[in-house]
């Protein structure tokens, strides 16, 4: 997976959207935008689907974690879920962590940490679609054997 990678940006605060916009550019990911949960929801559901979602908290219609828990948990093509926000409680992690979210960065997002995070990822994504590919190999090679 390359620095072109598709990153969802959701997220209602416009400020902080461009932020988050203007950095992830500029670190070359290509960036699909949502305003709200159902828009980020309807994205994350498409065929082409970014590989990373940050997902905002708290937004109108549906919140991020209201998102994560809506995507199918053991989906092979499920993104990589970073969710975005001001809480900075223990019991807001485990909350989010606990919906289906992998990562969890607070605001103000400090530019260095976000990059971290994205490449984290960037790895996992890839390792998962090593592995689904191998399975993949595996099976053929099973079919093949016995016919």
């Amino acid at each position: 997976m390359a620095e072109s990678t598709r990153v969802l940006v959701a997220e209602d605060d416009a400020l902080t959207r461009l932020i988050l916009q203007t950095y992830l550019s500029s670190w070359d990911y290509e960036v699909v935008i949502a305003t709200n949960g159902q828009q980020a929801l309807n994205i994350l559901q498409e065929e082409n689907r970014p590989v990373i979602a940050l997902l905002d908290w708290m937004m109108p219609v549906m919140d991020g974690v209201v998102v994560c828990r809506r995507l199918p948990a053991w989906d092979e093509d499920r993104p990589y879920i970073i969710m975005v926000t001001s809480r900075n409680q223990t019991s807001d992690l485990v909350e989010a962590l606990n919906a289906g979210a992998d990562d969890f960065i607070t605001k103000p997002v400090e530019p260095s940490e976000l990059r971290a995070r994205l490449l984290v990822g960037i790895r996992s994504a890839k390792i998962k679609q090593d592995l689904l590919s191998r399975v993949r190999q595996l099976e053929a090679e099973r079919q093949q054997s016995n016919p």
